[in-house]
């Protein structure tokens, strides 16, 4: 049956019926997110999207947003349940379809996430620093981002069993004063001095099976 759709069809199909679910789950979109971000980025990037959306490149523009905010939802939602790996799978799909600074960095702080919650902590720790990387490159920097992802990082640090290498202790502790002289709410700012305290009396290692925080 989907074979016999025409190409420059299928794209437009994916779309429709991704719309379709969306209204039909109403209050239940977290049940069948999976599938409604599957229709959107097939109908925004899959094979035959060039041909569907040739004349209208607003309207793939608007499903590429669509996909992307779907898919870290999806990914979000995978994660809650404990199928981190299908979250790392949604939330790379998300980045490779993220075209704007803003989205890359919520795409690389949902990856630092994943991975946190499977002590995967280099590769948390790597894509945090990216996201804070991107967003140094972005007009404004939003403080509270800012904030909250140097609260992960400290508190990443700690976890030094979960490391392969020593993480960039300096560079994190850094990044938590920086935040400390940030504008950001109460709770953030206590979170930040317990980051801060977590990291104070860190020292380089050559063994991650030795504390980086005491």
């Amino acid at each position: 049956a989907y074979a016999s759709v025409p190409k420059a069809r299928r794209a437009v199909a994916h779309a429709e019926t991704g719309k379709w679910i969306e209204e039909l789950a109403d209050d239940r979109t977290e049940e069948f997110g999976e599938l409604i971000a599957y229709h959107y980025a097939a109908a925004a990037a899959g094979d035959d999207a060039d041909l569907a959306w040739a004349d209208r490149p607003s309207d793939r523009d608007e499903l590429r947003r669509r996909a992307f905010a779907a898919l870290i939802n999806a990914g979000n939602a995978a994660r809650r349940r404990y199928a981190v790996d299908k979250a790392i799978a949604l939330h790379e799909q998300a980045l490779s379809l993220a075209e704007h600074t803003t989205e890359k960095i919520v795409a690389n702080d949902a990856l630092g996430d994943d991975h946190e919650s499977l002590f995967h902590m280099d590769e948390a720790v790597h894509a945090y620093l990216v996201a804070i990387d991107l967003l140094d490159t972005s007009d404004t920097v939003d403080s509270a981002t800012l904030a909250s992802l140097a609260i992960k990082l400290s508190g990443a640090a700690r976890r030094w069993g979960a490391f392969k290498q020593p993480p960039p202790h300096e560079r994190i502790r850094s990044l938590v004063d920086r935040s400390l002289e940030l504008d950001v709410d109460e709770r953030q700012r206590a979170e930040l001095l317990i980051g801060s305290g977590l990291v104070a009396n860190s020292r380089p290692r050559s063994s991650s099976r030795t504390p980086l925080a005491r």
